[in-house]
């Protein structure tokens, strides 16, 4: 194959997978906000049912927690991170906290379990009530929305 037909496949190829994000690209997820606001668990439910494999937004480095900043546009927002009955933070598809962008003093509170993420209006997460009714960020990994 000529490198002109390899570059041409692949700019297809990425062309296609950007064009159905229905947010944006980092990390290897797209992101999105959903239009609505919601508790959590209904939140959950909503991500887990957009795409397979999609759930709550999965944060986990720099450059998805940038993302997610950006598409919330200064309100805070649900992401997939919540404290089991150990204490510990830990991702909606099980995965141990690895990465975290608190706020200054957060996570403050050990009765709120949900994190929502730019309190801070520059990507800082907090602790909330799972019950509060926010909007909420889904993600999904690339080519798969």
């Amino acid at each position: 194959m000529s490198p002109f037909v390899s570059a041409l496949l692949l700019f297809v190829s990425l062309s296609s997978t950007t064009a159905s994000c229905p947010g944006t690209i980092a990390s290897g997820l797209c992101f999105w906000l959903e239009s609505f606001e919601a508790e959590h668990d209904a939140a959950r439910i909503i991500c887990d049912d957009a795409y397979p494999d999609s759930s709550l937004a999965l944060v986990r480095d720099d450059a998805s927690s940038a993302a997610v900043a950006a598409i919330t546009t200064g309100r805070p927002a649900l992401i997939g991170l919540d404290r089991r009955s150990s204490g510990e933070f830990e991702w909606v598809d099980h995965e141990p906290l690895e990465y975290a962008n608190w706020a200054e003093g957060q996570p403050e509170d050990n009765l709120l379990d949900c994190v929502v993420a730019n309190v801070d209006n520059v990507g800082g997460w907090a602790v909330a009530s799972c019950s509060q009714t926010l909007p909420f960020v889904c993600s999904v990994p690339v080519g798969e929305a």
